[in-house]
């Protein structure tokens, strides 16, 4: 059983430039945790045969999506990772692209199995290696959740490191608002209301460039828009909902 799993979902295809790029920096991801001791399991929607194939290569465990969607991928992602690892496991969620992230994540994976949090997001040192329309789709989040939160975060952004019992938070979401980008932010909510112990650390992360080049401009524009839309007014919801707001917010981190 692995104390270090790492969930991510995949559908690659390569009828356009930046889904080609995607795809090439998805396999860096894998290569990079294999070459790490790290179990990846993903969940797949529809990836070519030839390219399941070269992802089994690198030691993934790939996994077909029962049901369509992106919330439904990424909950029975978790839930995959849940079952392979002891309940001790740190539970990486990450987009499969992410390939620079994966030799930062060890010291905060020490950090978490140390002080036990249930939840730990990051906060990017730079937003500098993205596109501009992306980074600016990021600090509009940013922006909304710290004044719904009272926090300085980096919510928007996917990455998080969990514990075995967060990822029920996860697999019990049942989405109102679309289940798309929701679905991997709105559990935190939730985990922060009940007061299971999170933080945020900051990381030195770099947006792969090949990534960056072929995503600036007009390509992913609109993407970035309705991104941002779809986050902010689903936790602008949930948080009304739930009666989650900065004032009875316990940070337990102490790391922002």
């Amino acid at each position: 059983m692995s104390e270090t799993i790492i969930a991510t979902i995949t559908d690659v295809g390569f009828d356009k430039p930046h889904k080609k790029v995607r795809a090439a920096c998805t396999l860096k991801t894998f290569e990079a945790a294999r070459d790490r001791g790290i179990t990846v399991v993903a969940v797949d929607a529809g990836s070519p045969p030839e390219y399941i194939e070269q992802m089994k290569r690198r030691n993934v465990t790939v996994i077909p999506q029962r049901v369509p969607g992106m919330g439904s991928a990424q909950r029975q992602a978790l839930q995959a990772a849940k079952d392979l690892t002891s309940p001790s496991a740190s539970i990486v969620w990450t987009e499969s692209e992410k390939y620079p992230l994966i030799p930062l994540l060890s010291d905060s994976i020490a950090i978490r199995n140390h002080d036990q949090y249930d939840l730990v997001m990051f906060k990017r040192n730079s937003l500098a290696s993205y596109p501009p329309e992306q980074a600016m789709s990021y600090n509009l989040i940013s922006l909304a959740t710290r004044y719904l939160l009272n926090i300085e975060n980096d919510f928007g952004w996917g990455p998080t490191i969990l514990s075995s019992r967060a990822i029920d938070y996860y697999t019990s979401y049942e989405s109102l608002y679309g289940d798309s980008w929701d679905a991997i932010h709105c559990p935190k909510l939730h985990i922060m209301k009940d007061g299971l112990p999170w933080t945020i650390l900051p990381i030195a992360y770099e947006h792969p460039p090949e990534q960056t080049v072929v995503e600036t401009g007009m390509t992913m524009f609109m993407k970035r828009i309705e991104q941002a839309q779809q986050l902010v007014g689903s936790i602008s919801k949930e948080v009304e909902r739930i009666g989650l707001c900065g004032a009875n917010i316990q940070f337990n981190g102490g790391k922002i």
